[in-house]
């Protein structure tokens, strides 16, 4: 099962669910507003990443320059404490399938992510249009 880590007010990730629905990917939703992370959830987001905390936060944003804070130096438990209290940090969409984590909305990787499931998919969009 998916999980799909998205903001209301987030383009990308209204982007992000009409591409799961049109592929017809089954996923859980949770509102990183609505349902703030655990600090286990956070760790975990943070243990799926390839590029440490660079993957899940977006340090080009006015509200991080804002902070003046240097996350490269924090300890793993000093990040999860940021985060729960910054969570508007996050990249979004964040998507969780197993152990595998995407961030942010973009089509191809999408495609990358889900290849299995959006191969099966196009397989049988396939047979129904030539049936």
């Amino acid at each position: 099962m998916i999980k799909f880590y998205y903001t209301p007010s987030c383009t990308s990730c209204r982007k992000a669910k009409v591409w799961l629905e049109k592929h017809n990917l089954a996923y859980t939703e949770h509102n990183l507003f609505a349902q703030p992370l655990t600090d286990e959830e956070i760790a975990d987001l943070l243990s799926k990443t390839e590029n440490g905390t660079e993957d899940l936060i977006t340090t080009r944003s006015q509200a991080f320059k804002s902070l003046k804070v240097n996350v490269d130096e924090m300890t793993v438990k000093e990040w999860t404490k940021f985060i729960s209290q910054h969570p508007e940090l996050l990249r979004r969409p964040l998507l969780v399938k197993g152990e595998k984590l995407q961030a942010g909305f973009n089509e191809e990787q999408l495609r990358s992510f889900f290849s299995r499931e959006y191969r099966q998919i196009e397989l049988q969009e396939t047979k129904k249009a030539v049936a």
